[in-house]
């Protein structure tokens, strides 16, 4: 045994150091486990001890994280050898590479490799394929055709573009109610109201594509008939023609046979014989063919198969083989009549499509914005064109020389053809022979699981063909070693992945569900050199576990009035298998559930659990649900979509109410929501007849928050004080705190209102209330700070939160497979195990054979249709299957496999579909079973299935699964000091306003009241903008701004802008107007007003700073204007003496001089210097 693990360890150590060789190119496969990243990191190392320089190697990788990884691990290699004893730097060389020198000049080489790759220029080039095309873009922008200053779009920002965009083109479709969008929008929605809305998806996620076959000359004409010509009908045929020309080709006289053979035959054929009869006297050619089908074809247009009755048979004994034709000849037409609403639909879906297009890209190309997909397509014609790509390469000729591919087989074709154009000239001519230039790419095809992103793992065996034959055909060293030993697994795991996987001619065991559908993704490229896996962990203990289903039955409706309503029924099985999975976890934390590590035997932790899920779904959220319920440390949703949370719904409700109370949805929304519920109470306190009572005795017109706020209803009592709060806080505070401010504050039964949300919603909406909060934060920090903006833009925006949980710290990680691909846990859970086989398959608007085609759907599609779909479906088959691998090699010790059964209709005898994961791992194990290599036991009434040694616990662990948490600081149970009041917010003209400080206001009622509103708001604006207009141009930018005022006649017209201009042109201010003045300054501070802190928020309509003065302008409308300034209002005093004092703080050796400019007047008057305000 020791010597074949030994055998086993010295061919992979072989095979790695091979892969590893800088001095020839090489595309490795590799199972999972097997150290792909071991391999690359060593790679370099050699590659830099060889000579090369840090900047001639690039490393693409998948993911931020995966290249951050990398280089934190390289740099750890690399740090080593600068530290190492000679001795063991030797040791680590030859180890490493067998002929590296290890003499003192060869040890020297090797320490300077970390301070060589730390002073390189830009850092060592380890990137996301993105990274690199977006470094290469801002390279040659010029060349790429696109704004060097360009920033590359979040997405967040697409999608808020991309919102906007389709507003634009669903507002012109209503505009022009008989134009093209608005008939493709009608045609759309005929076949559902979501349609057009699947449209705009596919338009934002196949922009790129349909960018490059819409947008040149005659693109969209040429996109519909390259659909026509693939759907097998002509761009002019239509409903009525196609059915025309079947009539005009039907057999009449085999027609009239039928006819005459039916009207002899039961009640039925005679009613069938009439019914033909008529059909001469039909003019309408739909109308009759429709007529026609109904005799002969079902309603889901399947044959009848009982036609003729005895009767008619008689006089028509081969009936059978005779009506064929027509049979035919109806079949033919339904398939063209379903390929023409087909092309029907594919032009509205490509006019919709074409629409939005356009628009993208020149929104995108007006703000210099590129979006990730820019990014790769950019890149690839910047090195694949004629016009570019030579001397693209020659620049960066100097600067590259190897070229690495981590996770290989997620490259889509436009990637790898990047990567092509990058290496193309390492093997070619005189370029292959000049100096050692490689390409590395490692990966696994069974882990292909990114179809949606344009992966396809035949592309990898492509390139590994294309990079073998060049191997063969010329002097270049290529290598294609496998790697085969997984560094993770423990024998068991890696057993039974085999037993899935293996091919079915290796089987002998008789299977639970149809052979050939179980392997019918046999032709899967992912799977086509599979190589059974190795243990170098041989002698670790390790188990897998198929626990029996949890049986199908009718959920029961909740009488728990505290679960949540988006929540499934807790009797539900998918909630009581996310219970069971819940035990299952505190169970095994509880006993003390032994894993390996280094050799040794330690209790698991939370940390090194991993549950895996096929999607962010119910059994997803019901997991995460129970662990909390049960105290169980869970890292929460590796994604989510906030704007999708229930308990972030309900805050933006909130501050939509408290923004515009009036709102009665709003309101009604909070009276029934959780803040308003009681944590210890079971029923609200405002229940469904106090809110219809609220709501009818309204009187008429009245809203809902008049009558909150009139009504006596002892029930309410709490909601009118706290909806006023929330009122007026929204006037002063920021996001951050009007968010925190009210989740945290005490209610009036004591607990704080944060406390009620979990009550109602479950501890699972802590995730999403804190991420919202860190978005209110910086939001705060970032944008103009005020609540109104903040509702605004989240109502526009998609926020996916994503999460790194390699990093979630002693915590049970709750995942999908695809969020897992690249991580590893010594336990792993697989409980979402009964669905079929059915990816991410398109439907609506496609792409297929260089065309663009209507899918649909429906069942009644034409054969073209039919091809297409059939293809897809084995396409989700075989990845289907590549998922699975994924999921059950993150497993180091102990993989454990459960799941409830399906009561949809389409199950079989044991609930499962034949396809689905808990069917392939059954099989897998009465495979294992017959070999007499697992076990078997009946657990009431089912069976359980097991590989390898029952998980094995510490008797002597006594620990709670809460008791394995760290420890809490001191700090925590020190009494905290009383928090600092918060200074008083206020804008700069309300710091000090009583009764008899109010300004007086102009009545807005009197008899010239429209004409000085508007005569003041006029000149306040061109104030505003005239300053940045040559002053020459001034007087005539003015009129025409007056000018398109249709309220305003000529001579007011003239009187404002003479008066506007004299002030510009005022000798002592006129410096304030120019070049390098600023106008609409914000400003925000704290100042001392009679021994209180105030919090200022403002903005200076007018400021320059001199040099050895700062002016300050304030203009001031709708008011009528004092004399002197001992008539100035004290607010308007205070107001300028708060910016005096914030902005003395800024410009201390400076004399701030205040003014304000009555537009009124115009008058312009300085004020003095202020006081009674001191910057806190």
């Amino acid at each position: 045994m020791n010597q074949q693990i030994n055998k086993d360890r010295t061919t992979a150590e072989a095979n790695q150091q091979l892969a590893a060789d800088p001095r020839g190119s090489a595309v490795v496969e590799a199972n999972a486990g097997s150290g792909k990243t071991h391999v690359l990191i060593n790679r370099v190392t050699r590659i830099l001890l060889d000579g090369a320089a840090p900047e001639q190697i690039l490393c693409v990788t998948f993911t931020k994280a995966a290249a951050s990884e990398m280089l934190n691990r390289l740099f750890g290699v690399l740090g080593r050898f600068s530290i190492l004893p000679d001795a063991e730097l030797g040791a680590e060389l030859t180890k490493l590479d067998p002929h590296a020198p290890t003499d003192q000049k060869g040890l020297a080489k090797a320490r300077r490799l970390f301070a060589r790759a730390l002073e390189t220029p830009g850092g060592l080039k380890i990137r996301t394929i993105h990274g690199f095309c977006e470094t290469l873009l801002r390279q040659f922008p010029v060349e790429a055709g696109i704004s060097p200053g360009f920033r590359v779009l979040s997405e967040t920002e697409s999608h808020k573009l991309a919102q906007k965009l389709i507003a634009e083109i669903s507002l012109q479709a209503v505009k022009q109610p008989d134009g093209e969008l608005a008939a493709a929008f009608r045609l759309l929605g005929q076949s559902g109201s979501g349609q057009a809305g699947q449209v705009f998806q596919t338009a934002i996620y196949k922009a790129g594509a349909l960018a490059a076959d819409l947008l040149p000359t005659d693109g969209l004409q040429t996109s519909i008939e390259a659909a026509a010509a693939h759907l097998g009908v002509k761009t002019r045929d239509t409903e009525t023609s196609i059915c025309a020309a079947s009539w005009a080709v039907l057999d009449k006289n085999l027609l009239q046979d039928i006819t005459n053979a039916m009207s002899k035959g039961a009640a039925t054929n005679q009613k069938k014989a009439a019914q033909l009869a008529e059909l001469k006297q039909q003019s309408d050619p739909v109308v009759r063919f429709t007529a026609l089908t109904k005799v002969f074809l079902k309603a889901d247009f399947d044959r009848l198969k009982k036609l003729f009755s005895a009767g008619a048979a008689k006089t028509m004994p081969d009936w059978q083989q005779q009506i064929e034709p027509v049979f035919v000849q109806i079949e033919n037409t339904l398939q063209q009549l379903w390929a023409v609403e087909a092309l029907a639909m594919t032009k509205a879906a490509l006019s919709l499509c074409e629409a939005f297009v356009r628009r993208y890209v020149q929104a995108k190309k007006h703000a210099g914005l590129l979006d990730f997909e820019d990014l790769i397509g950019f890149s690839k014609k910047l090195l694949t064109s004629q016009l570019s790509a030579a001397w693209v390469l020659y620049k960066m000729d100097g600067n590259l020389r190897h070229v690495l591919v981590d996770e290989a087989q997620d490259n889509s074709a436009n990637q790898w053809a990047i990567i092509g154009a990058l290496t193309a000239e390492f093997f070619a001519g005189a370029g292959a022979q000049q100096q050692t230039r490689t390409l590395f790419a490692v990966g696994d095809p069974k882990q292909s699981i990114y179809r949606f992103q344009g992966a396809d793992p035949a592309l990898f065996a492509l390139e590994k063909h294309k990079m073998q034959t060049i191997g063969q055909t010329s002097d270049v060293p290529v290598y294609a070693p496998q790697l085969s030993l997984s560094w993770r697994s423990t024998p068991q795991v890696l057993q039974f992945v085999d037993a899935c996987f293996a091919t079915l001619d290796q089987r002998e065991t008789k299977f639970v569900g149809d052979p050939k559908s179980f392997d019918k993704a046999d032709s899967d490229p992912g799977f086509s050199s599979y190589m059974e896996h190795q243990a170098e962990r041989a002698n670790a203990a390790g188990s897998v576990t198929l626990l029996p289903p949890i049986a199908y039955h009718s959920a029961e409706p909740d009488t728990d009035p505290s679960r949540p309503v988006n929540a499934v029924s807790s009797t539900a099985p998918v909630s009581l298998l996310a219970r069971n999975v819940a035990a299952m976890v505190k169970d095994m934390l509880a006993r003390g559930t032994q894993i390996g590590e280094r050799q040794q035997m330690r209790p698991v932790q939370a940390g090194d659990i991993l549950i895996l899920v096929r999607s962010r779904k119910d059994l997803f959220r019901e997991i995460i649900r129970y662990l909390k319920q049960e105290n169980l440390p869970v890292a929460g949703a590796d994604r989510m979509t906030l704007q999708d949370e229930t308990a972030v719904l309900d805050l933006l409700s909130l501050a939509k109410l408290a923004l515009q109370p009036s709102d009665d949805l709003s309101l009604a929304e909070l009276l029934k929501g959780p803040f308003l519920h009681p944590e210890k109470l079971a029923e609200p306190v405002i229940t469904e007849q106090v809110l219809y009572d609220l709501a009818r005795h309204r009187d008429k017109n009245e809203t809902l928050i008049s009558a909150l706020m009139h009504s006596k209803t002892e029930e309410l009592l709490e909601a009118k004080s706290w909806v006023n709060e929330l009122i007026q806080r929204a006037g002063y505070e920021n996001p951050y705190r009007f968010f925190s401010g009210l989740l945290y504050r005490r209610s009036k039964t004591g607990e704080a209102m944060i406390r009620r949300l979990f009550a109602r919603l479950g501890p699972e909406a802590a995730d999403p209330v804190q991420e919202f909060l860190a978005l209110a934060l910086a939001f705060t920090q970032e944008g103009d700070g005020t609540l109104l903006s903040f509702v605004a833009e989240m109502e526009l925006r998609e926020d996916t939160i994503k999460r790194e949980m390699e990093d979630a710290g002693n915590q049970v990680r709750v995942m999908t497979v695809h969020g897992a691909k690249g991580l590893e846990a010594p336990v792993v859970i697989l409980p979402d195990t009964n669905a079929k086989a059915s990816g991410r398959t398109a439907s609506g608007l496609v792409k297929h054979a260089n065309c663009w085609f209507w899918a649909g759907t429906g069942q009644q599609v034409c054969l073209p249709i039919v091809t297409w779909r059939s293809g897809q479906e084995l396409l989700d088959l075989q990845e289907h299957r590549r998922l699975l691998y994924v999921a059950l090699t993150r497993a180091r010790d102990h993989l454990l496999i459960c799941g409830h059964e399906r009561g949809d209709g389409k199950k079989d005898d044991m609930g499962f579909p034949a396809d689905s994961w808990y069917r392939r791992c059954e099989t897998a194990f009465k495979d294992l079973l017959k070999r007499e290599q697992a076990e078997a036991q009946e657990v009431d009434g089912q069976i359980c299935y097991r590989l390898g040694t029952a998980i094995q616990s510490d008797t002597g662990h006594e620990q709670s699964a809460s008791e394995q948490l760290e420890p809490l600081p001191n700090w925590v149970l020190q009494k905290l000091s009383a928090e600092a009041e918060e200074p008083r917010a206020a804008t700069p003209s309300s710091l000090n306003v009583s009764d008899s400080q109010k300004v007086a206001v102009a009545s807005p009622i009197g008899p010239d009241a429209g004409a000085r509103f508007l005569r003041g708001n006029l000149i306040h604006a061109l104030l505003e903008a005239l300053p940045d207009i040559d002053p020459e141009q001034r007087e005539q930018a003015a009129k025409q701004f007056l000018q398109r005022q249709p309220q305003l006649d000529p001579a007011n017209a003239e009187e404002i802008a003479k008066v506007t201009l004299n002030v510009l042109a005022h000798p002592e201010f006129a410096d304030l107007f120019g070049p390098e003045s600023r106008a609409e300054l914000p400003i925000v501070g704290e100042v001392q007003m009679a021994g209180e802190t105030v919090r200022v928020r403002g903005k200076i309509d007018r400021l320059l700073v001199r040099e050895n003065e700062v002016l300050v302008l304030d203009f001031k409308t709708n008011r009528p204007p004092p004399k002197t300034v001992a008539m100035v209002p004290q607010t308007y005093l205070d107001q300028m003496a708060s910016y005096q004092s914030l902005l003395q703080r800024i410009w201390p050796d400076k004399t701030i001089r205040c003014a304000l400019l009555w537009t009124e007047g115009p008058d312009l008057m300085e004020l003095p210097l202020l006081s009674g305000f001191n910057s806190a």
